[in-house]
């Protein structure tokens, strides 16, 4: 008995199933065959990943101790940021080799790796306070999942 030919999909289908993916996902589906590697390496392709991605936030701890004698408690306070990155292309301050992101309401972040920053305050705000954030985006959680 003869197979039926196999279904094509069209470029614009398979793009946007592969949007869809895990960014783990996307590299092995790529080898999959030539049109789904055409389609993941077109130009095209990866801006539109990037505006389907949800914002980089910032879970931003400060942490603040009581003085001894006073008989309060120390406080810890959490606030979620949303990181501002630049423009593909756009010019980006480094310190260290760093990447340096702007949150919307905060001083400079300076990136550390890919899912942890540390927040660069002026010598006179960091009394009694220490400032760490970790950046995660919706797509890392995706790819821890596998």
């Amino acid at each position: 008995m003869k197979r039926p030919p196999p279904v094509s999909l069209s470029d614009d289908l398979v793009a946007e199933i592969l949007l869809l993916l895990p960014t783990k996902s996307l590299a092995r589906v790529a080898a999959v065959c030539k049109q789904w590697r055409r389609v993941a390496a077109d130009p095209v392709f990866l801006p539109a990943r990037a505006r389907r991605a949800p914002p980089l936030q910032l879970l931003s701890v400060r942490y603040r101790r009581a003085p001894s004698r006073s008989g309060d408690a120390d406080t810890v306070e959490l606030s979620v940021l949303d990181v501002v990155v630049p423009a593909a292309g756009a010019e980006t301050s480094t310190i260290h080799r760093r990447r340096l992101a702007r949150c919307a309401s905060a001083s400079p972040v300076l990136a550390r790796g890919k899912d942890h920053a540390e927040v660069q305050k002026a010598p006179h705000e960091r009394e009694n306070e220490n400032k760490t954030a970790i950046i995660r985006s919706q797509n890392e959680d995706d790819d821890e999942e596998e």
